[in-house]
């Protein structure tokens, strides 16, 4: 009886242990969450009837937080990876599950939990991550170096850092589709072309970040990716030039004949011709 009595504490000190050595006390816990080397122990099917308050395990760190509704709202569920460090137990969030703009699939979760997984294996640091500001350093860097026109450089440079300042210092790896929506929405109907600019700018430091390893999944500022669901389709604007009056047009072809430019002559061209001012690029 007392060798039993000791194998069942003995038992019951190293559950305890276990759960404390990830950081959590036991009963938070449920049965199926026990870190383990065993992966995909849940499934979609399963996640949708999960209700009850608690952490669920996936397998070899990748967990599934579960809290209470709150008013008429549904459980939220938020995906999180938890890994150890010079002995001390981390965490990082990998989105929630179902909800918001930008949904985190199982599928997705694992994928982005083997991502981690790769980049702790070669010894990096997940939890001083790389921001979007750092990223967009990097490629403004890359693309002052490339390009040869100071317009064009200073446009990067303008967009990225004014009207992207809302993604700067979220990890490059947390980055949303909802993200990228709040930071757009304040000028995309006021200043059509320029907030497109941006978010092909915001896509391209993600899309750099992507290369490097630094973030996974679909690029959350593509258009097609989802945000033409999410941002009302962009109205360019056409800008019409003044037409001359029929009654000036002597006076202005007299005038025109005065001048020895070519470009005098393609106008008195097109005047005369009714043609399309690119067809009168061939006559100059």
């Amino acid at each position: 009886m007392a060798e039993e009595v000791t194998a069942l504490i003995s038992k019951l000190l190293y559950e305890r242990l276990h759960f404390l050595a990830i950081g959590y006390f036991a009963p938070s816990f449920h049965t199926s969450s026990m870190a383990t080397g065993v992966r995909n122990k849940l499934t979609e099917t399963r996640i949708r009837t999960l209700t009850k308050p608690g952490i669920y395990s996936d397998g070899a760190g990748l967990y599934l937080r579960v809290r209470a509704p709150v008013g008429d709202l549904p459980p939220s569920r938020q995906w999180f990876f938890i890994f150890r460090r010079g002995g001390a137990r981390k965490e990082t969030g990998l989105g929630g599950h179902g909800q918001g703009t930008a949904p985190v699939s199982l599928a997705l979760a694992r994928e982005k939990a083997e991502a981690l997984r790769e980049r702790l294996a070669r010894g990096e640091d997940l939890i001083n991550r790389k921001t979007f500001a750092d990223i967009m350093k990097d490629v403004l860097a890359v693309k002052e170096a490339s390009s040869k026109n100071d317009k064009h450089r200073a446009q990067w440079r303008m967009t990225l850092e004014t009207y992207a300042a809302p993604l700067h210092a979220k990890p490059i790896s947390d980055i949303t589709r909802d993200d990228v929506v709040e930071a757009l929405k304040p000028i995309w109907t006021t200043i059509p072309e320029t907030a497109d600019r941006t978010r092909m700018r915001i896509a391209a430091v993600i899309d750099h970040a992507k290369a490097r390893g630094l973030f996974t999944g679909d690029n959350p500022a593509d258009w097609r990716g989802g945000l033409k669901e999410l941002l009302p389709a962009r109205a360019d604007a056409v800008a019409h030039h003044s037409a001359i009056a029929y009654a000036d047009l002597p006076a202005v072809i007299a005038k025109l004949r005065q001048s020895p430019s070519t470009s005098a002559r393609a106008v008195e061209f097109v005047a005369l011709t009714a043609a399309r001012s690119g067809e009168a690029h061939p006559h100059q």
